[in-house]
């Protein structure tokens, strides 16, 4: 079975808003471990395309949706349609599979939805801070994260940190740009869907490979539905959100 990657460079935007500056005072209580929903398996045509940026977040959408107790099962003409839209991809034209830039369909998601379904707001996150990430996949639901997915890891089970050579280059990029979700986590490290199933991570794998982390507020996620959650000023965040554009 072909598995494609597709996550261009990371996209700069300085006003792309930060969690740090949401978070008043200590950080909320989180629990050790945040087990993810058990969600149908779901390639997204991630097996024929580059679309990764796509697949991941729709990947998410089924995550919050199934914690919400309705799970919503996207399809793949969802996966094209976002593809298409977010990525400029033309199926007629082969050259067009290039892949995606994360920031690009964060904001596409926002402003025109994925599979019928968008996103309130988004955050950037201190990809080397974990205690985020937790906070992020306790608060709402999950991460949406970038790679720069090293050779060694091609064909693994479980992504963990083998600087050997080996197993393969442990350069970053080596193997290519990868997006992925993360939906729990464990002492370990983080718990992602990618290619349709749940993959561990290790937290030092984390650390060696990842170049962009995103938390993400949406309605399908049960938390948006509540107050604030403790600890994050999520009015802050709306208020902010109407002096950008674009």
């Amino acid at each position: 079975m072909s598995l494609r990657l597709g996550k261009k460079p990371v996209k700069i935007d300085v006003r792309t808003k930060r969690m740090a500056r949401y978070l008043t005072g200590a950080l909320p209580t989180f629990p050790a471990e945040v087990v993810p929903p058990s969600i149908a398996s779901t390639m997204l045509l991630n097996d024929q395309y580059g679309n990764c940026t796509i697949a991941s977040a729709l990947h998410l959408v089924q995550s919050w949706t199934k914690a919400n107790g309705s799970e919503v099962v996207p399809t793949d003409a969802q996966a094209l349609e976002g593809y298409e839209g977010a990525c400029g991809f033309n199926p007629a034209d082969p050259n067009t599979d290039q892949g995606g830039v994360e920031l690009d369909v964060l904001n596409y998601w926002r402003a025109v939805g994925i599979g019928n379904h968008k996103i309130a707001a988004f955050v950037a996150l201190d990809p080397l801070n974990w205690d985020h990430v937790r906070a992020a996949c306790f608060l709402f639901g999950g991460c949406y994260i970038g790679l720069a997915l090293p050779k060694s890891c091609e064909g693994r089970g479980a992504w963990r940190l083998d600087l050997s050579g080996q197993s393969g280059n442990p350069s970053p990029g080596s193997y290519g740009g990868h997006a992925v979700p993360i939906v729990g986590y464990n002492a370990e490290g983080p718990i992602v869907i990618t290619w349709g199933a749940p993959l561990q991570m290790s937290w030092d794998f984390y650390d060696c490979y990842t170049e962009e982390t995103y938390a993400i507020l949406s309605s399908d996620w049960a938390q948006e539905q509540k107050p604030a959650p403790s600890g994050f000023n999520l009015s802050a965040l709306r208020s902010d959100l109407g002096l950008v554009t674009g």
